[in-house]
């Protein structure tokens, strides 16, 4: 379980978050407007940004759990600009990490039409939108961490690796016993 307590986030002298009270287990879905501090809240639980308040992790406060491998894994992409390398090479890296197996990946990878070839002729950054969102997305699934934050991992997916990537969400063995978060924008009518 991820519990936040009086959760407050300011970034450039705005506060984003305010007093946000929260418990995280099993599947969860976080819809809201865009700007209303989905991803906010989902990078300070990941430890990416300063805040003020509490975050436990399966009972244990976050800034105590720097470094654990298994626990938490995301597809924000911000974690995995760790090194210049290849995207395969930096596939390779967090399989060793994480112990996860390659080829899973590389497999979950390949049913969405992202090819070994093209990971291994760019760094994530260089790779498109799309394909840089199905990256992270496979590798945060892949890791065999026992909570999954997922910041709307369906955007800037074409539709058809959208269709194919739905079964993964709904029926995998992937996202079986995980808790998973996916941040979605709702749509707001004028």
């Amino acid at each position: 379980m991820i519990k936040v307590e009086k959760l407050y986030v300011r970034l450039g002298g705005s506060e984003i978050l305010k007093g946000i009270d929260a418990n995280f287990s099993h599947k969860h879905i976080m819809l809201g407007p865009n700007g209303s501090g989905k991803t906010t809240l989902f990078r300070a639980m990941a430890g990416l940004i300063p805040y003020e308040g509490c975050i436990e992790i399966d009972g244990h406060p976050l800034e105590k759990l720097r470094g654990a491998v298994g626990l938490l894994a995301t597809n924000i992409t911000e974690i995995y600009h760790l090194a210049p390398v290849k995207a395969l090479d930096l596939l390779h890296l967090f399989s060793d990490i994480t112990g996860s197996n390659t080829e899973d990946t590389l497999k979950l990878l390949e049913d969405l039409g992202v090819k070994r070839d093209l990971l291994a002729k760019r760094k994530l950054w260089e790779l498109s939108a799309g394909t840089k969102k199905a990256f992270t997305t496979a590798l945060a699934l892949s890791s065999g961490s026992r909570h999954v934050i997922l910041d709307e991992p369906f955007e800037q997916l074409d539709p058809a690796k959208k269709v194919r990537f739905y079964p993964t969400f709904s029926y995998s063995p992937r996202v079986e016993d995980k808790a998973i978060w996916q941040g979605a924008s709702s749509y707001q009518p004028r």
